[in-house]
């Protein structure tokens, strides 16, 4: 059998035992409009617990140098301090005390805090200047628990977990809550104010009383102009994949009316969506159909496009669609679709090397691949689990893995790829404003990697492949 990434950093337990979930269907399937959802009425971790600020692009870290907050929580949960580094030294204000548990946390703009935490008499959102003051209007308390929220890429359980807490363009305050038979969205002003029109029924099975249900799958994005989508899973059967009778989406403007053309629906556990800058969103169906829709809810014309096996998709600024597919004894695939549903390059592109994972070592499912990365001139950056003058699937964590980059029309770009040092694998990436590659991974023990001598490391790259610095840790 062929052997995965022997990374081994995030815990793949945790999401087995949440997980909902998904079985490719065989059964033919089309994308309809459905009538609207009816609005219902309505344990602990090891001490001290750490949770890091979420950024702007889930997944991806923040620059060298950007200040960030973290959680850490004690006495089993009940008590959590909220940190604000930057420049290395915890600023001046803080650490903030409140109670616990918190379990999401974001930075906005400035330096601004947003926790969400669900203490006994409910669940709180609190929001702290960068000088660790309560901003006017906040903590603001909501009855029932912030909910599990998830986007599904065909990997174990939910997937990508997301953040329930979420920060909209003009600085309004979005929650995912759990209560009594349903979840629902929550919108809040930026002084605490809820929202006219909001709450709104996100879609799926309803919550367990722990609030992660037949569900911690469901999940919400914001576009750039206010627009909210949500989607949800129907008749999920609890499984190490996500397995559900069909997929809604649905979308709601800013003053939380349904759009019209919309909820949507595809049959089986799609992946969660991706949006695009007309309004629109493109998804993934348990099928392996890539579907796109413009605001009105509406197939566009040359879609859907027909993958070997489902895969999450990504989403370029320009609207192209990146989607990696493993390959079971081969190398992993790169398709990258145009705005018109068709694959550039002609179809799919064979990978130098394997796309890089976060999973346990040996043959173990992997919970999640390393996200590609678009820069802002459209290259699309891959992180690779191992050297690309390999041309066998390496039987030691000796070897480094790689990183490649691909221009707009599918083309390996001049200087790449690049094969990592020993040991050298790239977990996250980012662009910074120089248009320089920020690669955050680690450098693992020998022969094993996980143990003591393993050890963070950044690394920066010139456009053209050259590493212009690397910083190790310890």
């Amino acid at each position: 059998m062929r052997r995965l990434s022997p990374i081994a950093l995030l815990p793949v337990i945790a999401v087995v035992l949440v997980a909902c979930n998904a079985g490719p269907s065989s059964s033919p399937e089309r994308s309809t409009a459905i009538g609207a959802s009816p609005i219902a009425t309505g344990t602990a971790a090891p001490e001290p617990t750490t949770v890091e600020s979420g950024g702007p692009t889930p997944g991806a870290p923040e620059a060298p140098g950007a200040p960030g907050h973290s959680i850490e929580c004690r006495d089993e949960e009940t008590i959590c301090e909220i940190h604000f580094v930057e420049d290395g030294r915890e600023r001046a204000g803080w650490p903030m005390v409140v109670d616990g548990p918190c379990r999401e946390l974001q930075t906005g703009s400035g330096g601004v805090a947003y926790v969400g935490c669900i203490p006994s008499d409910g669940a709180t959102v609190h929001v702290f200047d960068p000088d660790g003051r309560p901003v006017d209007g906040w903590p603001v308390r909501i009855d029932g628990s912030i909910a599990s929220v998830a986007s599904h890429d065909f990997s174990l359980g939910c997937g990508l977990r997301g953040s329930a807490v979420d920060i909209g363009p003009d600085g309004a305050v979005y929650v995912a809550i759990s209560e009594g038979s349903i979840a629902a969205l929550h919108v809040f002003d930026p002084d605490g104010t809820p929202r006219a029109g909001w709450p709104q029924p996100i879609p799926g099975d309803p919550p367990a009383p722990n609030g992660h249900g037949g569900d911690g799958c469901r999940g919400f994005a914001l576009a750039t102009d206010g627009t909210v989508f949500a989607w949800g899973y129907q008749d999920v059967a609890i499984g190490i994949e996500l397995t559900a009778g069909r997929t809604e989406f649905t979308s709601w403007s800013a003053d939380g009316r349904i759009r019209p053309g919309w909820p949507r629906g595809s049959l089986g556990a799609a992946s969660g969506p991706v949006l695009d800058a007309d309004g629109g969103i493109t998804y993934v169906s348990a099928s392996g159909r890539v579907w796109s829709h413009d605001e009105r809810g509406d197939v566009r014309p040359g879609w859907p496009y027909q993958l070997s096996a489902p895969a999450a998709p990504y989403m370029a600024p320009d609207g192209r669609v990146a989607i990696v597919i493993r390959v079971f004894e081969a190398r992993d695939r790169l398709v990258m679709l145009g705005r018109d549903g068709q694959a550039l390059s002609g179809g799919p592109i064979d990978l130098p090397a394997d796309i890089e994972t976060r999973c346990l070592f040996g043959d173990t499912p992997c919970v999640v691949v390393t996200r590609p990365l678009f820069g802002s001139d459209g290259t699309l950056y891959l992180s690779l689990a191992w050297s690309t003058t390999e041309h066998v699937i390496p039987d030691t964590t000796d070897m480094g893995g790689a990183l490649v980059a691909f221009d707009p029309d599918g083309r390996v770009v001049d200087g790449w790829p690049v094969d990592l040092a020993p040991r050298t694998h790239v977990l996250d990436l980012a662009v910074d404003g120089d248009g320089r590659l920020i690669a955050r991974g680690v450098v693992c023990d020998e022969g094993y990697c996980g143990g003591e001598g393993t050890a963070p490391t950044i690394l920066v790259f010139a456009p053209n492949g050259e590493l212009l610095d690397q910083q190790i840790e310890g």
